[in-house]
């Protein structure tokens, strides 16, 4: 099940050119286009005459041809031609849906559009636009449900065990404890996940960028409901504060858009702020963490989803452990806000 009333990425900004996107959010086939003025039109992406995929039609002057035969829609989803008669039918016409670009990326309302709310769009992140951080950015495709996903996100205890290698982590021993710091609380329509580690093993991951063996490091997930996450990791020299020349900062956005129950997008983006003129080590940087996420996480992901043959994973009752309250917490949110809905 999905929140209809919320908004959802569909693209980033930087990937939405001349031609129009084809994507499928909540079971719902979009097309999505950027309007001579610059902002974006995001209607239904199917012609209502044969059905015809539209995203493989010609956009010209904000208006779109159908690539089967030929009529054509505004921006709106209005039909504005029946090249074959003069009558338009009554249902040859498109539903919009209100598309608006923030935060580097593309959002789309699938609700009620009366209801369609810019306070509820995730704030504006300073790291986006400020040239003392270089940015990159990644898609992948999840093979399990968004739910699945965003729990792998707000519980990061999972990390010593999937990215054994990718993040540079080392194996775990068997048959000890890995306890960490972990603060979580819950703000309006957000959960917070917070880890602190002290005098931690620096990641090799973050070496290029902070080049000390120890280091203490702040990890602070937060879900914005119903699905998009921000990561903020900042490592300091062991004992040192915040503000200090070595200070490595590397915000992140995790947009996790539902496909199918199944199936969803994972759009994601990083920063830093050391070396950024440097486009060799963001390059690198950002296909670590594809490894990541598309070779470990996505993975996991899946076989869980296949393990449990389900999408509702509560009502399986499984085990519960400490580390699983921002997760449980988020469902249970999640699932209060839909039924209200």
């Amino acid at each position: 099940m999905y929140l209809k009333n919320a908004w959802y990425c569909v693209s980033w900004d930087k990937d939405l050119k001349d031609q129009p996107l084809g994507i499928k959010i909540l079971g719902q086939k979009l097309l999505i286009f950027r309007k001579q003025d610059g902002s974006v039109a995001a209607l239904d992406a199917v012609c209502p005459h044969r059905y015809a995929p539209l995203h493989k039609g010609r956009l010209e002057n904000d208006i779109l041809q159908c690539p089967y035969h030929g009529l054509e829609f505004n921006s709106e989803g209005r039909c504005t031609l029946n090249p074959h008669g003069d009558v338009i039918p009554p249902n040859a016409n498109l539903r919009s849906y209100p598309a608006v670009v923030q935060n580097l990326a593309v959002w789309v309302w699938m609700g009620d559009p009366d209801k369609a709310d810019p306070s509820l769009l995730l704030e504006e992140q300073d790291w986006t636009s400020s040239d003392k951080f270089a940015r990159g950015y990644g898609y992948t495709h999840v093979r399990g449900n968004y739910q699945l996903a965003i729990d792998n996100l707000l519980d990061l205890t999972h990390g010593p065990y999937v990215h054994v290698g990718g993040f540079g982590q080392e194996p775990r021993k068997m048959g000890l404890k890995y306890p960490m710091n972990h603060e979580f609380f819950v703000e309006d329509r957000k959960v917070h996940s917070r880890y602190y580690r002290e005098n931690w093993r620096t990641n090799l991951f973050f070496r290029p960028f902070f080049p000390h063996d120890y280091c203490d490091q702040t990890t602070f997930m937060c879900l914005h409901q119903p699905s998009n996450l921000t990561l903020d990791i900042t490592v300091l020299e062991v004992g040192a504060e915040n503000g200090l020349p070595s200070e490595f900062i590397a915000p992140s956005f995790h947009f996790i858009t539902p496909e199918t129950e199944t199936t969803a997008h994972y759009f994601y983006a990083a920063g830093h702020n050391k070396l950024i003129d440097d486009k060799t080590v963001t390059a690198k940087m950002m296909e670590g963490v594809r490894v990541a996420f598309e070779d470990e996480d996505e993975v996991m992901i899946r076989d869980v989803q296949e393990a449990m043959e389900s999408t509702d994973l509560l009502s399986l009752k499984p085990a519960i452990l400490e580390s699983d309250i921002a997760g449980v917490t988020a469902r249970k949110m999640l699932a209060k806000m839909i039924a209200e809905e």
